[in-house]
């Protein structure tokens, strides 16, 4: 209900309004639409992009980090170059003192003649003990306990393999935590029969890992860290989060997924090292990537609604040029409305506008004829119509009036006849006096208050009684209107009942009208005979002659009413509520 009544107001405003909502809508509508459409596609394909580059960078430090671990690899391989022709099983002062020299040349060697600048430290352990080291750029490392750091075998079970030992804080010599290091640890064993001979355990630090997250991560990606086969984090800048286990499984030697982390949507890239085993993650929050896109987004926005604002204004300017044609017709028909038939509208254009104006003025133009002729005729015609029904009144009247007094005379032979005779001519001097088109409704109920009291010597038991409101007494009325009206109802009500009932005459104001009514208490009137009156004096088709002279009083009033104030007023008949007939009298109220 609610969308009609909202229709019906729109089909209710004005043309320029109208059409600057209709331009609104069609420049709002579809350029948010492509602005919001662009801004998300522009974001999706960021995202892609961000995605394919943050996984890229994954996969490139993923290699250097093999790279690193193949260095390291083919660094504890020289062992064999150097040290492995001094090993022997024999326990003897003199093979061990070759062995210790041997081993010794070996790990310098490997400091010396390889520098490799993050190497903490190189140790040999054999029978179970460190037996000797060489330290490089770190502090000294207590390996003593490295039987229970589990390590151990598995570095003999990868018989002769390099095995790679996630970071770890050691003890120094002072028995206090280190800093983080790694270490590579690979068994020395005899090629013939593939006993080890020892473990060579090389310490690395954690400056390589630092260089090569911090230095190649993207500014947007600030969360690169690596995570071992386990799901634990083996670095990552920040040392807290280290050996903390990172949530979202991370299946497959590479991918890229967004995920919930730490209750925070997170776009997350890793590639798995074929060589380590571990993988890098980079870790991106979708909301700082949205912030990202805070510029190009306002930026969006502000074009959308300049370019909006330029719109309307130049469709606005549009609909004024298109309107205002319209709204000086618009003013022209109401000057035309109001009688002035001399407007004309300025044609300027040869559109359908610019029609419509001509045709407009042709229009006005001949309806100023037209009014011209209409109110002449119809000046003619009311005033030889007024005088026509005029002169039909006094006949009729005095017809009617004369019998009743012949009628009293034969029956009495009184001075009752004289009295009557009196009233008459007061009647004939009221009527020769009223010259004038209007006269006061006080006269006109003086003039039927005269005619009562002669009928009333007819029909002694009639009752007359007029009610008139005092401030309805000088208005202005049609002179002869409420005698006929009273003279119906004595002739057709009170008449047949042998002179007994009576006839009231109400007035009131009504809607700047004046209201008068005559009921009487006869019989009352029956439908058809209700029926035929009204066909009389709202179409004037009666056909039956004696029917029209028997109530052409009624029709002369309601002919000369609508004749002088239009077809507004006049007469009206009905049936009474409590019975007999009630007739109405409406006249403009002056």
């Amino acid at each position: 209900m609610r969308h009609w009544r909202d229709v019906i107001q729109f089909r209710d405003w004005n043309l320029d309004k109208k059409l600057f909502s209709v331009y609104a809508l069609m420049i709002i509508i579809p350029v948010i639409v492509v602005t919001m459409l662009g801004f998300q596609r522009y974001h999706e394909n960021l995202t892609e992009r961000v995605g394919e580059y943050g996984l890229n960078l994954t996969d490139q430090i993923g290699l250097n980090l093999d790279n690193y671990i193949r260095q390291i690899d083919r660094l504890s391989m020289t062992f064999y170059l150097d040290g492995i022709d001094g090993l022997t099983e024999n326990k003897d002062p003199m093979h061990v003192y070759t062995e210790k020299i041997a081993v010794d040349k070996a790990l310098r060697n490997m400091m010396l003649i390889i520098p490799f600048q993050d190497i903490e430290g190189i140790y040999w352990i054999r029978d179970k003990e460190v037996q000797y080291s060489q330290y490089g750029s770190g502090q000294q490392v207590n390996h003593d306990d490295f039987a229970a750091d589990g390590w151990f075998d598995r570095v003999i079970a990868a018989d002769g393999g390099g095995v790679i030992i996630p970071p770890y804080r050691p003890l120094t010599g002072n028995n206090e935590k280190g800093d983080y290091i790694f270490s590579y640890a690979r068994s020395i064993v005899n090629v013939s029969t593939r006993n080890p001979h020892g473990i060579l355990l090389i310490d690395v630090s954690m400056e390589f890992l630092h260089e090569l997250l911090t230095e190649t991560r993207m500014p947007s990606s600030p969360n690169l860290f690596i995570v071992d086969q386990n799901g634990e984090i083996i670095y990552h800048e920040d040392e807290d989060q280290m050996n903390q286990p990172f949530e979202p499984q991370l299946a497959g030697p590479y991918g890229r997924f967004v995920d919930y982390i730490h209750g925070e949507e997170t776009m997350v890239q890793f590639v798995r090292s074929d060589t380590t085993g571990w993988s890098v993650v980079n870790t991106v929050p979708v909301k700082q990537l949205s912030d990202e896109l805070r510029l190009m987004r306002n930026l969006l926005w502000t074009f959308t609604v300049v370019a909006v604002l330029l719109a309307l204004s130049l469709s606005s300017v549009l609909t004024r040029w298109i309107i205002e044609p319209l709204k000086r017709m618009k003013r022209s028909m109401l000057r035309v409305e109001l009688g002035d038939y001399d407007v004309r509208v300025q044609v300027k254009a040869q559109d359908e506008i610019g029609q419509l104006g001509r045709s407009f003025n042709m229009m006005v133009e001949q309806i100023h004829s037209l009014v011209n002729r209409e109110l002449a005729m119809r000046i003619y015609k009311q005033q030889a119509e007024f005088k026509l029904l005029r002169s039909q009144v006094n006949p009729h009247f005095l017809f009617n009036t004369l019998e009743s007094i012949n009628m009293k005379a034969e029956l009495n032979e009184d001075y009752e006849v004289a009295d009557m005779v009196t009233k008459l001519g007061k009647l004939f001097r009221l009527s020769l006096q009223q010259n004038e088109e209007l006269t006061s409704v006080s006269r006109e109920l003086e003039y039927t208050r005269v005619y009562m009291q002669l009928q009333q010597i007819r029909f002694p038991k009639m009752e007359f009684v007029i009610d008139f409101p005092e401030e309805l007494l000088d208005a202005f009325t049609l002179p002869w209107m409420l005698q006929p009206l009273v003279e119906n109802a004595i002739i057709h009500a009170i008449a047949p009942l042998g002179g007994v009932g009576k006839v009231t005459v109400l007035g009131r104001q009504e809607a700047g009208q004046l209201v008068i009514e005559v009921l009487d208490t006869g019989e009352g009137i029956s439908e058809r005979r209700l029926a035929e009156i009204r066909e009389l004096l709202y179409d004037g088709t009666q056909e039956n002659s004696h029917e029209r002279e028997q109530h052409i009083g009624l029709q002369n009033v309601h002919r000369r009413i609508q004749a002088y104030w239009g077809k507004e007023y006049g007469l009206d008949i009905r049936k009474g509520d409590s019975g007999g007939t009630v007739v109405t009298l409406k006249m403009k109220y002056w």
